[in-house]
């Protein structure tokens, strides 16, 4: 009976320790599927922010694109109004030039009347 009842007693001894053993494992199961969690909504929270982050981007870089464009015409009107600034310049100073050749041709026959 002794024996029985010390084998009984050291029964329950390793049936408590498993169970010790079993809820410490549960514990840490439960701990590692909350860290397990936790990460996985960090990482769905980094790739929502990099989502908006690259749609931040692509918005800037159309923005980039479109002053670039607006800043590329803006210098083609610039070179065509300086060229036909040129022409205007170039068809005036032709223009005086023969007004002062026809006042030089003028007076020459002038003077040459006079004599």
């Amino acid at each position: 009976a002794k024996a029985d009842a010390a084998a009984r007693v050291s029964a329950e001894s390793k049936v408590g320790a498993a169970l010790e053993a079993a809820r410490a494992a549960d514990g840490k199961s439960a701990a590692a599927q909350k860290r397990e969690a936790l990460v996985r909504a960090e990482s769905s929270a980094a790739r929502r922010e990099l989502r908006g982050a690259r749609a931040d981007l692509e918005l800037r870089a159309a923005q980039v694109d479109e002053s670039t464009r607006r800043a590329e015409e803006a210098e083609a009107a610039l070179l065509a109004a300086r060229s036909q600034l040129r022409a205007q310049a170039d068809r005036h100073a032709g223009a005086q030039a023969a007004e002062r050749a026809l006042a030089a041709d003028t007076h020459r026959s002038l003077r040459e009347r006079l004599m």
